[in-house]
């Protein structure tokens, strides 16, 4: 995989054609249309009214949309992957902006939400008063009447049931309790108002001020409950016509949203658009592969020409990666680092092998791979939409079953050969067939061989770099920051293999240095000798030779220099160290687990319970942890040997197809 030629394109014509142009090359996105000139068309006020226009349409169309997300059936769980866009007719596409369907369901909908509105406003007012009525709901009178009786007062009082005991007990008053528990009617003459606030405001009743607005409480508060069941049966019956507006009408309000949006990247292109009063130049970049794309489709105007050209030095076209599908779901670890400068590596390939065989690494167990690859590829078999990061897992798994069955990892130590959980001798055979060594019995073993793909990685890296300068022409860069490097790298490695040092740091697996150790001073002088190049060159952008000097010590030392790889290379400890806690954990999960088995009865429920919900997070909690370190090797211990970021993403003007894809 790498990062695709782009090329200048310059495209004329008459002004006529310019929209046509811009919405064919919108179907087809191959140009990234650049800005050469927008005051000219910003001051049109022609354009402007019908921009600001088919701004507002679309607005409408998306708050209509969004209202309809809670009644319609296509916003469910996973929906957007499991359905996929829907097809539409181009033909019928570029109709629907200004269809009299789609004025009528807009204007449809607006009208059924404002409905909406109105009942849902006048329920909550109708609440209101019933709550501002609610303590006097019980109190069957009417006060108006009571207010025209000129020799009696009424009050109506809130208080506990001690002080209605006390009141009842006054024979001059008449007290009527209401529906309300603590709500009461107090009933006097008029000659004993005095008397009656005295011994009411002794007993700490509160009186109540009632709402002049209702005659009789109870017959209003009646009332009010039945406008507001009316109210609500009105509201369903909205809601039940919302509910088949918005099955009817989502899938061409989405196709309308996307046509306006559509259209608005457009007229956001023809901003970068010169043009004049019978002519306009547009320009902009073009990925070489498909210039004949371009050229077929200049055949369809009489008056628009085409022109590319390379770029010129020191020109930074966008960067567009070549997209293999085998590779390119492991683009999403380079788009999240930073887009490769142009002309130089995409890493994708790479990647794509080293983080997956690591992500296999840090799990090492059969069972979870299996697990892991077969939900991937049932996603990818299900979702219409696959997103990278199931094929990414899918390939993760694969490498898990391999490294799991090389490692004898499977649900942990569940087939183990001695005393297995699990007495399935064709299983246990099945371990042991493929089985090369046991991590928990020779953890050695582990730790040579990923220490081994550190140095394998790094000095993959190292020779992408070198090759990478090669080809565009840094031979310096090429020969004292990547060769040099290289053999240092490897020289020593080598040196360190034949030695007896290898030995006594179990870095082999036998009695004696891997190399034979006769030619080992001749060897030496390899690194030595590039090591001085690095002292003399490795700060050649200097002048002075003794600052020069100066640099390259500091490179050869600090400046990713020995230190920087040896810490590189020991990083990559954390494979081992990850395989070791998925094992550990996995073998803790089944102890507990099989510590139930001999319960009566339920012991093998409680034993197939702890089994699935301990194995579940073993290999959630290290899918995350392996998935995090094994990206961090890539971006830290990898990238840095030869990546060069900084380039920016090639965006052509394209339709957006997110509900809605295109017929064929």
């Amino acid at each position: 995989m790498s990062i695709s030629k782009m090329y200048r394109v310059l495209a004329c014509g008459h002004v006529d054609e310019r929209d046509r142009l811009l919405g064919e090359l919108q179907h087809l996105a191959i140009v990234e249309v650049s800005d050469i000139n927008s005051d000219r068309i910003s001051e049109d006020n022609e354009i402007s009214k019908i921009i600001e226009s088919d701004s507002e349409r679309l607005q409408s169309v998306k708050v209509l949309l969004e209202k309809m997300k809670t009644y319609s059936p296509e916003d469910k769980v996973f929906s957007r992957f499991m359905t996929g866009p829907a097809l539409i007719k181009r033909d019928r596409y570029d109709e629907i902006w200004n269809s009299e369907e789609t004025l009528f369901k807009i204007r449809t909908g607006k009208e059924l939400f404002e409905a909406l509105e109105k009942v849902d406003a006048k329920r909550e007012s109708l609440k209101v008063s019933m709550e501002e009525l609610s303590p006097f709901r019980g109190l069957d009178f009417s006060f108006s009447e009571l207010r025209s009786l000129w020799y009696a007062e009424f009050r109506v009082i809130s208080a506990e049931e001690a002080v209605f005991n006390e009141i009842e007990k006054n024979d001059k008053i008449e007290i009527f309790r209401a529906g309300e528990k603590d709500t009461a009617l107090l009933l006097f003459h008029k000659s004993h108002n005095r008397e009656v606030a005295e011994f009411t405001g002794r007993l700490n009743a509160e009186f109540l001020q009632v709402p002049s607005s209702f005659d009789n409480p109870a017959e209003s508060f009646n009332e009010l409950k039945e406008k507001v069941e009316s109210v609500e049966n009105e509201t369903i019956d909205i809601e039940k016509k919302i509910r088949s507006f918005a099955v009817s009408s989502i899938q061409h309000l989405s196709a309308v949203k996307e046509y306006g949006e559509n259209m608005l990247l457009r007229r956001d292109a023809l901003m970068g658009v010169d043009s004049g009063r019978s002519s306009f130049i547009m320009k902009g970049w073009i990925d070489i592969d498909d210039i004949p794309l371009l050229h077929e489709l200049e055949k369809k105007f009489s008056t628009v020409e085409c022109f590319t050209e390379k770029p010129e030095a020191g020109e930074n076209p966008p960067i567009k990666l070549k997209d293999t599908k085998l590779f390119s779901p492991f683009q999403m670890f380079v788009k999240m680092y930073s887009m490769p400068a142009y002309g130089t590596v995409d890493p994708s390939r790479f990647t794509a092998f080293f983080f997956a065989l690591f992500l296999g690494i840090t799990l090492t167990d059969a069972a979870y791979g299996l697990v892991l690859a077969v939900l991937s590829a049932a996603g990818l078999i299900l979702f219409r939409r696959k997103p990278d990061i199931l094929w990414i897992t899918f390939w993760g798994g694969l490498f898990t079953v391999a490294a799991g069955l090389l490692t004898g990892g499977i649900a942990g130590d569940l087939f183990r050969n001695s005393s297995p959980y699990v007495s399935s001798g064709q299983m246990i055979s099945f371990r042991k067939y493929f089985m090369w060594f046991d991590p928990l019995v020779d953890p050695m073993m582990f730790f040579r061989i990923a220490l081994a793909l550190g140095v394998i990685q790094i000095l993959s890296g190292l020779a992408i770099g070198f090759v990478h300068d090669l080809r565009i022409g840094r031979y310096s860069d090429a020969f004292f920051d990547r060769l040099t490097w290289f053999f240092i790298v490897g020289m020593s490695v080598k040196i360190l293999l034949s030695s007896k040092i290898s030995v006594d740091m179990s870095l082999v697996p036998y009695d004696e240095p891997l190399f034979t150790g006769s030619y080992l001073k001749y060897e030496s002088v390899l690194p030595v000798f590039m090591s001085l190049l690095i002292l003399f060159f490795g700060g050649r952008e200097e002048k002075s030779w003794p600052f020069r000097i100066f640099v390259g010590f500091l490179k050869l030392t600090v400046l990713s220099g020995i230190f920087s790889y040896l810490g590189d290379i020991l990083s990559y400890i954390r494979l081992m160290a990850l395989g070791m806690v998925t094992a550990g954990i996995g073998m803790a999960v089944n102890a507990i687990a099989f510590m139930s088995a001999d319960i009566p009865v339920a012991g093998f429920i409680i034993t197939l319970i702890i089994l699935v919900i301990g194995h579940t997070f073993n290999l959630a909690i290290n899918l995350i942890g392996g998935f995090v370190h094994s990206m961090r090797l890539q971006y830290v211990e990898f990238f840095t040997k030869f990546f060069t970021g900084g380039g920016r993403v090639f965006r052509p003007l394209s339709d957006i197809e997110d509900k809605i894809k295109f017929q064929p």
